[in-house]
């Protein structure tokens, strides 16, 4: 049984671990990671931020997801699951708890932003109404990545 929950700070190692975990081990991309040095600052230092977990039985994070405010828009950041439990529905928990959380505070569109080697999040976002677009608002970061979506919540 695994419970989504907002993030607390007792979690901030593991939920920094698991993430750098996947990065590392599966994409092979850099494990410096500054904005999960203090992840309650970072994404839940506003009222329209948030950042959620899955946890399992046994308290261990596999999975996470978060929304930034960024100049009005939500973007949307750090989703992840753990390998052995991917297409569990864990995902889809993750992501109910952010669009419920971005509908309450109002947020009209979500934009998030994903590389070509992460083809399962791309079907994800896909299958859950996303559309890719060009390129991002102005003033979200792609943060070196390619493919860019953005999804309707009116």
């Amino acid at each position: 049984m695994v419970k989504i929950i907002e993030f607390r700070k007792e979690y901030q190692e593991k939920t920094k671990d698991m993430i750098i975990n996947i990065l590392v081990n599966e994409f092979n991309f850099e494990k410096y990671r500054p904005d999960l040095l203090d992840i309650k600052k970072t994404y839940q230092g506003k009222d329209k931020d948030n950042f959620w977990i899955a946890v399992d039985k046994n308290a261990e994070i596999v999975g996470s997801i978060c929304i930034k405010d960024v100049q009005g828009y939500g973007y949307i950041k750090r989703m992840y699951v753990v390998k052995r439990l991917r297409r569990k529905g864990i995902a889809s928990k993750l992501f109910s708890a952010l669009l419920a959380f971005a509908k309450e505070k109002g947020y009209s569109e979500l934009y998030l932003a994903t590389n070509e080697t992460m083809t399962a999040a791309q079907q994800f976002y896909e299958r859950n109404g996303f559309k890719r677009i060009e390129k991002l608002p102005e003033c979200l970061p792609d943060e070196g990545d390619t493919l860019f979506y953005m999804l309707n919540i009116q």
